[in-house]
């Protein structure tokens, strides 16, 4: 049974309802948590002042057992959310899905496990043997539920910086997100441990107990907004559904066909991109099936109605024309006619290179147009992109022609000048 688009807004829905269950309760967790901490902290006006700095001592730790506490709680509760969704790990995101077959990989990576028809000496024809029977079982081990398990979320009873990136990482989030206050956490977690290991007598001053607690304050909202959103643009999956101000790009479906043909078949949007109009539903269905199958392919959909009105990829490896190496990719885009003018493509394009920089760990972004696309032009200048060469005599093979394309870069330092 094929989905149909009211399917697909019905699953993004959900999604957004699920996300919204999952900020309520570490929500709840965040509130009784502060509440306790509050309570400490208001008879400090009843401490005599001579001993307040010692007091501090004491919630010092009270806040870095909290802290400890709500961020392994919320990690633990995001994966029984994933786990909860019985997706296999096939569908689940790479990373999601080697954790959870961790156990298996190191099944068929056991140095132990060999072909009996050769020496045990013959460790290379081994290594080939485990490589093969993993290959071998991979559809069964893709078709696995995902499931997490709790271990995962180790703190290490030490949250440091590192650890927490650790975490972070594991779970699918960018493994920087607290890096603008390492040096906070390093800190709360290190006088923690001196006051509770007796290397420190020291007491703490007000500005310093005030200046942690807000750090962890700000830490912890950060992680309730990320965890939910992982949810809310299934960022468990392969390929993650983002949204933004005025859009959503998700993953295509064949039940897009018929809204891809409406605007596809204008003769003024594919030929300026370098390919032909679309001849009917069922061409643009095989292109959705054919084409708009990349890992990082995206229909562009209004937010109000979930409708398709143009197409936004990231080209990898051997994908782009342009690109070359691991940390570079090529940007592509185009509207619906109807849509023109309106600032939708520079919106959507600002959020896939964000993507791009902040989640894929891409160090250069590429984008071309052909001589004469004046709009591609100016939207590449919106986004930062400077031109870095101009090739001519380009065969479009779709159109039978031979074409100039201007093409520019983006790297990521000037990327984050720009946005961060």
């Amino acid at each position: 049974m094929h989905e149909t688009v009211d399917d697909i807004r019905d699953k993004l829905e959900h999604d957004i309802r699920l996300a919204d269950d999952l900020r309520s309760e570490l929500e709840h967790e965040l509130e009784w948590r502060e509440e306790e901490i509050a309570l400490f902290k208001n008879q400090l006006e009843n401490i005599d002042e001579s001993k307040r700095e010692i007091y501090r001592k004491g919630l010092i730790q009270l806040l870095y057992s909290h802290w400890e506490g709500f961020t392994k709680t919320a990690f633990l509760l995001y994966i029984g959310y994933v786990n909860g969704l019985n997706i296999t790990c096939g569908e689940a995101s790479y990373m999601l899905a080697a954790t959870s077959l961790d156990g298996a990989f190191k099944r068929y990576e056991d140095p132990n496990a060999k072909d009996k028809n050769f020496p045990k000496e013959e460790s290379h024809l081994h290594r080939i043997f485990r490589r093969r029977t993993l290959l071998e079982n991979l559809e069964n081990i893709t078709s696995e539920k995902l499931n997490i398990p709790d271990s995962v979320i180790d703190t290490k009873s030490n949250l440091k910086y590192k650890v927490l990136s650790k975490l972070c990482y594991s779970c699918g989030l960018q493994k920087d997100l607290f890096k603008d206050i390492e040096d906070k956490i390093n800190k709360l977690v290190n006088m923690r441990n001196a006051y509770a290991h007796g290397a420190s007598s020291k007491g703490v001053d007000e500005e310093t107990l005030n200046d942690l607690y807000d750090k962890v304050k700000m830490a912890e909202g950060r992680l309730i907004i990320r965890l939910s959103d992982c949810l809310r643009d299934r960022k468990y999956l392969k390929m993650s559904i983002i949204r933004t101000k005025h859009l959503v790009l998700r993953r295509w479906n064949e039940a897009d066909a018929a809204d891809l043909y409406k605007y596809a078949k204008d003769p003024e949007v594919g030929p300026a991109a370098g390919w032909p109009p679309h001849g009917s539903v069922e061409d643009s269905r095989n292109i959705i099936r054919l084409v708009l199958n990349g890992p990082e392919s995206y229909a562009i959909c209004k937010k109000e109605d979930g409708r398709v009105i143009g197409a936004i990829a990231l080209m990898l490896n051997s994908d782009s024309r342009l690109a070359e190496g691991e940390d570079a990719c090529e940007l592509g885009y185009w509207m619906g006619k109807p849509f023109w003018g309106q600032g939708l493509v520079t919106e959507a394009s600002e959020a896939l290179l964000r993507r791009a920089f902040t989640e894929l760990g891409m160090q250069r972004v590429w984008c071309g147009y052909y001589e004469g696309n004046e709009k591609s032009k100016r939207v590449q200048e919106k986004l930062g992109f400077r031109h870095e060469k101009t090739l001519r005599e380009v065969d479009v093979p779709l159109l039978k022609e031979v074409r100039t394309e201007h093409v520019s870069l983006l790297s990521r330092e000037a990327w984050l000048q720009k946005n961060m």
